[in-house]
């Protein structure tokens, strides 16, 4: 009921939900370093995208050195396990984050400072996917949720968002409505002069030659005699 709901997300805000253990892996980085010093690591997914992360000094409550292992997943993959809220499609990667104790390889489940994400995008992961509602979410074992303060930052195809904790993110944004064509190179979502082809805009104009078929009332035909 009610108690045991508020059990599992207090146990998913204290420690990572590992969803993706036997999921293929896209790209991983792994980085050690001491938290008392300032730290960006970046992975670099097969398509290109970077996903940042920066720690910034003293973030932890302790000096000891530290791991972290970034692991990306294929959208695909973790859909299965993960699903995106209704009406909504994930956008590149899914990405996993732990991170470890090296002097008694203890799991760090949360941050004394929030650490920084960038996660960058490809014209292509937007595909059928409104650009302007990306955000980043996170897994909390039943559903994706929004990061608090999650900024998208469209003209460098990133979306930015600050984290107190590790655990499965992903790019999430609303599926697109528009009907028209495939667009530019861009793939940001404007439709492209070059792009729509067999798309269409509406009704062709008709021939000054032709005349339309008995019965047939054109658009704004008022008074049915086949002229507008």
């Amino acid at each position: 009921g009610a108690l045991l709901d508020r059990a599992s997300a207090m146990v998913a805000t204290l420690f990572p939900v590992r969803v993706a253990t036997s999921l293929p892996i896209a790209a991983e980085k792994n980085a050690a370093f001491e938290p008392t010093v300032a730290t960006t690591t970046t992975l670099t997914n097969p398509n290109g995208a970077l996903f940042k992360v920066t720690t910034p000094a003293n973030f932890l409550s302790f000096s000891d050195e530290v791991q972290m292992s970034i692991s990306a997943f294929r959208k695909e993959d973790v859909a299965p396990t993960a699903p995106p809220p209704s009406g909504k499609k994930g956008v590149g990667s899914a990405y996993e984050l732990t991170m470890t104790r090296l002097s008694d390889d203890s799991t760090v489940s949360s941050f004394s400072s929030n650490v920084t994400f960038d996660m960058y995008y490809s014209d292509s992961d937007i595909s059928g996917v409104d650009e302007s509602t990306l955000t980043i979410r996170k897994w909390n074992g039943t559903t994706w949720v929004t990061v608090s303060g999650s900024t998208l930052f469209a003209s460098e195809n990133r979306v930015s968002a600050q984290v107190s904790s590790f655990s499965m993110y992903s790019i999430i944004g609303d599926e697109s409505t528009s009907s028209s064509g495939g667009g530019g190179s861009s793939g940001g979502g404007s439709s492209s002069s070059s792009g729509g082809g067999g798309g269409g805009s509406g009704i062709a104009p008709a021939s000054a030659s032709s005349s339309p078929p008995t019965g047939t009332n054109l658009k704004g035909d008022i008074n049915g005699d086949g002229r507008v």
